[in-house]
C-alpha cells in the first residue's frame, strides 16, 4: 500500500490506519493477514488530496493470483486523489462536506464487490460526496453499489467496466448511481438485475451515452435491469437483448430527450 503522502509518521498511526482479520503493523509475516480496512478518518483534514495505490506480487513460494482484496476504505469526510487497487475492493467512502471539490478523483479497482463483505467491508455500499473523475473496473461489480451524492455537484466521469454490472436479490444492488450529470458509461459484458433497483444505472441529472456489450436483464425486482437518466440521454447502444420481467424492469427511461437507442438482439 503505497500513500502519495508522508502520512504514516509512527507504527501507532500506521495501526489506526490499517485493520487487519488478526495482527497487527509489526513486521511479522508468519500469519496471514487480510486486510480489512484503509481507515483515514483519525488523520483528518492532513489527509485530503492524498492518492492510495494497492498491488501484489504472486509469491514464487506461496503462490497466489498477483491480486490483493481491500475490505473497504473509509475516508469520511476527507477528499481522495485518485484510488489504485490491484484487486477486489468492498466499499470506499470519501468526500468533505465542501460538494464543489472532487471526492474522490478516481477510481481504479479489479472488481467491485466480488467477495462481498467477507474481506471485511461493512457493506457493499459505496458513497462519494462531490464529484467521482472516473471509474474503472477491470472485472465485473458484483452486487455493490456506488452512490455520488452532492446535488449537480454530485457528477460521475467517465465509467468503464470490463466484465459486468451484476446486481443480486438485495435491492438497490449492481447500481451505479449520481445526483449530478453521469459521462460516458461502458459495459463489455451484461446489466443484470434481480431485486428491486439492482443492476441498474441511473443519474438524476444528465447521461452522456451508455454501450452495453452483453444484454440489459432485470428480474423479478421492480425497476432492476434499468438504465435512466431524469435529464437528457445521450445514444444507448445494446448489443444482446432487452429483457424484464418484474413491473417497469428491462427498461430505458429519460425524463427529457433520448438521443438514440439500438437493440442487436431482442425487446
Amino acid at each position: 500500500v503505497v500513500f502519495s503522502m508522508p502520512l504514516l509518521t509512527s507504527l501507532a498511526v500506521a495501526n489506526d490506519v490499517f485493520i487487519f482479520d488478526n495482527g497487527t503493523v509489526d513486521g511479522n509475516n508468519s500469519t496471514p493477514q487480510q486486510l480489512q480496512r484503509i481507515d483515514l478518518t483519525s488523520l483528518g483534514a492532513a489527509a485530503n488530496g492524498v492518492r492510495i495505490t494497492v498491488t501484489a506480487t504472486r509469491s514464487a513460494v506461496n503462490g497466489g493470483d498477483g491480486l490483493a482484496a481491500v475490505g473497504e476504505i473509509d475516508a469520511t469526510g476527507i477528499d481522495l486523489g485518485a484510488v489504485n487497487i490491484r484487486g477486489d475492493l468492498g466499499r470506499v467512502v470519501a468526500g468533505d462536506g465542501n460538494t464543489a471539490t472532487p471526492g474522490l478523483k478516481g477510481l481504479t479497482v479489479h472488481s467491485l464487490g466480488r467477495y462481498g463483505t467477507f474481506t471485511g467491508a461493512a457493506d457493499l455500499v459505496s458513497t462519494i460526496q462531490g464529484q467521482l473523475n472516473s471509474l474503472t473496473v477491470r472485472t465485473d461489480i458484483k452486487e455493490a453499489e456506488l452512490v455520488v451524492a452532492g446535488g449537480l455537484d454530485g457528477k460521475i466521469g467517465a465509467v468503464a467496466v470490463g466484465g459486468s454490472l451484476i446486481g443480486g436479490a438485495g435491492d438497490f444492488s449492481g447500481r451505479i448511481s449520481s445526483t449530478g450529470a453521469m459521462g460516458a458509461v461502458r459495459i463489455t459484458g451484461d446489466v443484470q438485475g434481480i431485486g428491486d433497483n439492482s443492476g441498474a444505472i441511473v443519474s438524476v441529472s444528465t447521461l452522456a451515452s451508455v454501450t452495453i456489450g452483453g444484454s440489459l436483464i432485470g428480474g423479478a425486482g421492480d425497476f432492476s435491469g434499468r438504465i435512466q437518466s431524469l435529464g437528457a440521454m445521450g445514444a444507448v447502444g445494446i448489443t444482446g437483448d432487452v429483457q424484464g420481467i418484474g413491473d417497469k424492469s428491462g427498461a430505458i427511461f429519460s425524463g427529457s430527450t433520448l438521443a438514440s437507442v439500438t437493440i442487436g438482439g431482442s425487446l
